[in-house]
């Protein structure tokens, strides 16, 4: 879990902010190399200046819906949740060139990601979208584990307000995400 307080500086005063994310990951007993990993993303801002609003949408992030344009959504209240299961495709465990890295393993995953932005809690306005990502594990030479991923998401639902995505789907390459 992580709890985010803050406070953000305005036009001479102080402004009250606050997240927290809760996050878990777990292997199935279906298949060898698999992760089903959720989570669970809250803000708030106290902030009057919109400008300052925290944001939904895009591949990365506390507020990431897969499928929209960074920045879709803003408001002072924000509430995001996704789902993703994660498989292994193939074991590659093959050294890059002459340097320290290999990459480990070739995976991919199902998600559906979804969100509300708005001035007060509700999930009135909300989108819900759905895609895969194939990746690669790379290692590095102290350990440090990546996935290089590129992925495909659109969105299936929108309620209430929710601006119109600016396309039916998205292709997007992140350095992110949960390696096996």
């Amino acid at each position: 879990m992580n709890i985010g307080p803050g406070m953000h500086w305005g036009d001479n005063n102080l402004e009250p902010a606050f997240s927290i994310t809760a996050a878990n990951a777990t292997r199935l007993p279906i298949a060898r190399d698999n992760l089903l990993s959720l989570r669970v993303s809250a803000g708030w801002s106290g902030s009057a200046d919109p400008a300052r609003w925290p944001e939904v949408g895009g591949s990365e992030g506390r507020f990431r819906v897969r499928g929209v344009d960074d920045g879709y959504m803003t408001g002072s209240h924000l509430l995001a949740a996704g789902a993703e299961y994660s498989v292994q495709l193939a074991a590659i465990e093959q050294k890059i060139g002459r340097g320290s890295a290999f990459i480990d393993d070739l995976q991919a995953c199902v998600f559906v990601d979804a969100a509300t932005a708005s001035n007060r809690l509700s999930l009135d306005d909300a989108i819900v979208c759905v895609g895969v990502e194939i990746g690669v594990s790379l290692v590095q030479l102290l350990g440090d584990r990546n996935l290089i991923s590129i992925g495909l998401a659109g969105p299936v639902l929108r309620r209430g307000t929710a601006p119109e995505p600016a396309s039916k789907f998205k292709i997007y390459l992140t350095v992110a995400g949960s390696p096996l």
